[in-house]
């Protein structure tokens, strides 16, 4: 149970790692294919940043382009 226990530890450890190398990858170079990859992580990765653009666009943008309608003008006017 100890070795199990171990290697699920390591392995959560270096799953973790490799993810945030893919991430740093995305992140930082335009074409992260050309470096060493795994496609899976790299593609959680390009996931990852996509979502987090989405939701600072979502939380930053105002929800409609005009708040209040034209001022009315007044017959006679």
């Amino acid at each position: 149970m100890f070795a199990i226990g171990k290697t699920l530890k390591y392995t959560s450890w270096a799953c973790i790692l490799s993810f945030f190398y893919h991430f740093f990858l995305v992140k930082k170079f335009e074409k992260p294919e050309e470096y060493p990859t795994i496609e899976a992580f790299l593609d959680a990765a390009k996931f990852v940043s996509w979502s987090i653009y989405d939701l600072t666009l979502l939380f930053t943008r105002p929800g409609m382009s005009k708040m209040l309608p034209d001022k009315m003008s007044l017959p006679g006017q």
